[in-house]
């Protein structure tokens, strides 16, 4: 994910510290839609409105470089890489 760093620059950021605000906003988006859901059927709403890819031939680096994805590992619905997949707001309101 491309974010903003000090000094009003840009650059390249991963891992759970990017994704835990975009999936906590789906989540409430969720939440919303189904407001008598228990938490257990909204992580079963989430993991089903998501889209994974499987895992990536390449990546970027912490530093924002193009690299050979090499450790990752599983499949398209669980991988090392997505987990469950990438939070779709758009779907995740719209899909029964």
């Amino acid at each position: 994910m491309l974010s903003t760093v000090l000094g009003g620059e840009y650059g390249y950021k991963q891992g759970t510290s990017m994704a835990t605000p975009h999936v906590a906003g789906v989540a409430a988006l969720l939440k919303s839609a189904h407001p008598k859901a228990s938490p257990a059927q909204l992580q079963r709403l989430l993991k089903k409105q998501a889209d994974n890819p499987g895992c990536p031939s390449h990546v970027y680096d912490a530093a924002g470089n193009w690299i050979e994805a090499t450790t990752c590992e599983g499949g398209k619905n669980y991988n090392g890489y997505y987990g469950a997949g990438i939070a779709d707001a758009l779907d995740a309101v719209t899909e029964k």
